[in-house]
Parts: structure tokens; sequence; C-alpha cells
């Protein structure tokens, strides 16, 4: 059983979304260039707590799924939250939790999204893992490669759904790790890389959206047009992701529960 490994992040939305603009405009660019765009280790770190997010929303839904419980700064282990009971999930987390993502099992959605199938969600997910993997590969560099500033041109829009653009505690699990722990003044972003990353954070944050819209309606939409557009792409990311990542059950999280396994940590019975 491969071992994942976490990190807790402070994840701006806003700041992620900035990143994700520059590398959509990198992937529209058309160039072959592949030593340049790039991420610095700040921006590389909110990208993958980003994807890792957005994985969370389309392999589980818009509630948390699980939180990191802590008391006077101890760690105390790892909690299922019931989420169809949001004034726990407040109190939860302003008390002691920090949500966990990255990582979730798929969870069947009832909605059937159109064309695109009821996997869809699923191949959405894989998509981002994808991605986190390629983005872990890559050639780095010891010197940020000048000319591919950190600042691009207008505003970002925070993520929809509660999470205020000042940022919030997460911790990131699953292939987004191998990104966020291991530092690098720079990684490359091939051409390739750079259109999937796009293509995964445009349809993911799309699906978002319409899943949002449908719980508060009750009402099926038919998939927007940035997810069908997007679809071919996502779904062959999906067939090379492959479908490790919905076994991962005893992952070992590590620096929080001194080596015991995520499957021993939910087993634990804590007083809220």
């Amino acid at each position: 059983m491969k071992a994942w490994r976490t990190a807790r992040v402070h994840y701006v939305p806003a700041g992620a979304e900035i990143v994700v603009a520059r590398v959509t405009s990198w992937a529209a660019m058309g160039d072959p260039i592949s030593h340049g765009p790039g991420l610095d280790q700040g921006d590389a770190t909110q990208l993958a707590a980003h994807l890792a997010y957005l994985r969370h929303l389309c392999a589980f839904g818009v509630e948390w799924s699980r939180f990191a419980w802590f008391q006077n700064g101890k760690f105390l282990g790892c909690r299922v939250v019931d989420g169809g009971s949001p004034a726990g999930v407040d109190r939860f987390h302003t008390a002691y939790g920090i949500p966990i993502v990255g990582e979730e099992p798929f969870r069947r959605q009832p909605w059937r999204n159109g064309n695109l199938g009821e996997q869809w969600p699923w191949e959405l997910a894989l998509a981002c893992d994808c991605v986190l993997r390629k983005i872990g590969r890559a050639e780095q560099s010891d010197t940020p490669e000048t000319g591919w500033g950190a600042e691009f041109p207008g505003e970002a829009e925070p993520i929809l759904g509660g999470i205020g653009a000042a940022g919030i505690a997460l911790i990131v699990a699953g292939a987004a790790v191998s990104i966020i722990g291991t530092a690098a003044a720079w990684r490359y972003l091939d051409p390739q890389v750079r259109i999937e990353a796009a293509s995964a954070a445009a349809a993911a944050r799309a699906y978002e959206i319409r899943l949002r819209t449908q719980m508060q309606s009750g009402m099926e939409l038919a998939p927007s047009p940035i997810e069908t557009a997007q679809a071919a792409r996502i779904k062959a990311q999906a067939r090379a992701a492959g479908n490790t990542n919905w076994t991962i059950g005893g992952a070992v999280v590590a620096g929080l529960g001194g080596g015991m396994t995520l499957a021993a940590l939910l087993r634990s019975k804590l007083a809220s």
C-alpha cells in the first residue's frame, strides 16, 4: 500500500485563482517553450492545494468529509464529519478541526451529468490527480526563471461557497503532497502540462459551480459549456491516472499521528 503523506497549507483561494489564470494564459499561447513558464514554490503550493480542494469537491461533494482534530495544539485524531449538519461542521472547524482534502474515496452523486455520464465527477477527480503527479515530476531549477512573474492583470474571483478570500487552513493529502512537500525554487511546466492543468482546473471549477446550484435548487442542470469543451481531455487524463487513488484506505498521516494509519484514526471515537 502506497503511503501518502500530508501537509498543512494556508490555502488562499483568490491567490490560487490567479495562479490558475496565469497557467491558463500560458496554455493558450500555443508556444512550445518548455524552459520558460513555471511556478515558484509558493505558487506551486497554492495550485496544488487548489487542485486537491477541487478533487475533494468532485470525488466527495460540497461537504467536508474529514477533519484532523486538535486540542490545545495537540493532534488527537481524525473524524468524519456529518455533512448534513452545517452547524456541527462550523463548530467543529472553528473549535478544533482542520479539513482534510486530496484523498477522498469516490462518493456517487445523484446527478446524471447528461452526455458526460455518472462517472464524470470521478473522472474530474482523477484528472486533478493526473495533473498533480505531472507537476510533481516536472523539471526543477535552483533559481526562478525571469520574465514569468507572479503578477496577472485583473482580479481573481474567490472560490464559490463559504471559503473567504483571506484563506483557510487545509491538511492536504494524496498526490498534491509531492509538490507541497518538496521545495523547489522553480518548476518548469511544459506545454502539455500547462494545457492539462488549465483544463482540469477549469472543468472541475465549472462542475463545482453546477453542483452547488443543483443542490440549492434541487434541479439537475446540463453540464456547462466549459465541462463539455474539456470532456475529451479530462477523460483521457482520468484514464492515465488510473484508479489507484481510490484504494488508499490505510494511508499514513505523517507528522500528525506518530505513524498511525488513517484507517485507525478514523475509527477513533472522539467526543465533540
